[in-house]
């Protein structure tokens, strides 16, 4: 990690963050700092807490999880125990998109009305100028006929758009920090490399969101701890030059992860 971005004051910080379902223990002592424009890559087997972390910052957490112990802080402010704050700051600072876009839409609702909802819980828009952000944003995320589009139904867009409705309500209110909790893990393989290139395309324009997919195309065979292993790096467009010391160690321990050098090639170039 360059020392420019050391310096800087970081969007989130996770420190000895624990977890527990009743007599299991999902994570273990977390520290993590994310800063401005960084981008984070979570890799490991399924079941060793890579999205138990990212519900962990925003307290989606069902009984009997609990937060036993550690700090999770958003500029100096505490997350942990104050539902509050945590309802201020999702959508607003922290956008997220899942891993399955069925899941993310309410079904009962047109696509305008979840994203007016959520642009003016966040932003002091009036309702013409929150329609006109919405449609604007479903163009941006490669929507065609957005004015028309606008008005359907969830279960009227495909999967793919269905994820690229999702990633624009993750970031329409312009959020410092972007977790994508595995977004291509439900799509058809012809279409996840676009939905990557997506959300690298937008969140490098906005500059203020930051990266944090988490990833699963990693094979682990030789993890014997089964335990989420953390890379990181800044934004640099020269090759070579994105990967950092832990992604290094990563690569050089499983050279045969095409799938998984391709997503990060995707993610940093």
């Amino acid at each position: 990690m360059y020392d420019s971005i050391k310096n800087e004051k970081p969007v989130i910080s996770l420190k000895g963050v624990s977890k527990w379902y009743g007599d299991f223990q999902a994570l273990k002592d977390i520290n993590l700092e994310i800063n401005p424009k960084e981008k984070i890559v979570i890799c490991g087997p399924s079941g060793s807490g890579k999205s138990t972390i990212a519900n962990a910052i925003i307290n989606l957490i069902d009984p009997p999880g609990e937060i036993t112990s550690g700090s999770i802080k958003i500029d100096n402010d505490e997350l942990r125990d104050n539902e509050e704050l945590i309802q201020e700051i999702r959508g607003k600072k922290i956008g997220f998109v899942f891993q399955d876009p069925q899941t993310s839409l309410n079904p009962l609702f047109k696509i305008k009305d979840q994203l007016i909802e959520t642009i003016q819980t966040h932003l002091d828009l009036t309702n013409d100028e929150a329609k006109n952000k919405s449609i604007d944003l479903l163009k941006e995320v490669g929507i065609k006929d957005a004015e028309k589009r606008f008005n359907n139904y969830p279960h009227q867009f495909s999967g793919g758009m269905r994820q690229r409705v999702v990633i624009s309500l993750a970031l329409c209110c312009e959020p410092e920090l972007l977790i994508a909790d595995e977004p291509t893990t439900a799509l058809d393989v012809s279409i996840q490399s676009q939905i990557l290139e997506l959300i690298k395309k937008l969140t490098k324009e906005v500059n203020k969101a930051t990266y944090f997919p988490v990833l699963e195309s990693l094979s682990f065979e030789n993890n014997k701890n089964n335990d989420p292993i953390i890379g990181s790096n800044i934004k640099d467009d020269k090759i070579g030059k994105f990967i950092s010391l832990k992604l290094k160690m990563l690569i050089k321990l499983y050279p045969g992860s095409k799938n998984f050098l391709k997503e990060l090639m995707l993610l940093w170039q």
